[in-house]
């Protein structure tokens, strides 16, 4: 499978710097009983965030958000911390969690074929989160955007803060393709 973007809208795995922000659209986990084949890739959302904001690396979660923000890690020679509490868990994510006997965070970090965006900004940017500038852009969209980490420094590996305060490896146990 092929496709083309124009230059404009390029934004590629590698430009995320230590100090950025990490967000994600959208809801995750559970995809296997919401968008299992039936997904609607962020193509405009994509293009609108583009428009609107210094993006610093962007990926789609196809793969799940664990393994596919190791991708922006590794691309941008970087490490990560996500805070769990700040993680959109959709509504599927539970109904699996449940059948599968997992937490729904597990669901919404590991599951494959969300499709949502994964992007970084620029740490100026924190200043803006406090101002309205986040419902704006939510606004604009027209979906849920979340800032649920930061990027670290290059060997600082990636980490998860759990909602009890404890910090943690975050291990890569999405979809793996070889």
């Amino acid at each position: 499978l092929t496709g083309e973007v124009e230059k404009k809208y390029a934004i590629s795995r590698k430009g995320a710097k230590e100090g950025d922000l990490i967000f994600v659209t959208g809801t995750l986990g559970g995809s296997l009983i919401s968008k299992h084949l039936k997904f609607i890739p962020r193509l405009k959302e994509a293009r609108s965030l583009v428009k609107q904001c210094k993006l610093t690396a962007m990926v789609d979660i196809s793969d799940g958000l664990s393994s596919d923000l190791v991708r922006i890690s590794e691309a941008s020679q970087v490490g990560a911390v996500i805070y769990e509490k700040q993680i959109p868990i959709s509504r599927s994510a539970y109904k699996s969690a449940a059948q599968r006997n997992i937490k729904p965070v597990e669901s919404a970090l590991h599951d494959g074929e969300d499709f949502e965006l994964l992007f970084t900004l620029p740490k100026s940017y924190i200043r803006k989160l406090f101002s309205g500038w986040l419902i704006n852009i939510q606004k604009s969209i027209g979906i849920q955007v979340n800032c649920i980490g930061r990027i670290t420094r290059l060997g600082s590996g990636l980490k998860i803060i759990k909602e009890n305060g404890c910090i943690t490896a975050l291990l890569p146990k999405g979809y793996c393709h070889f």
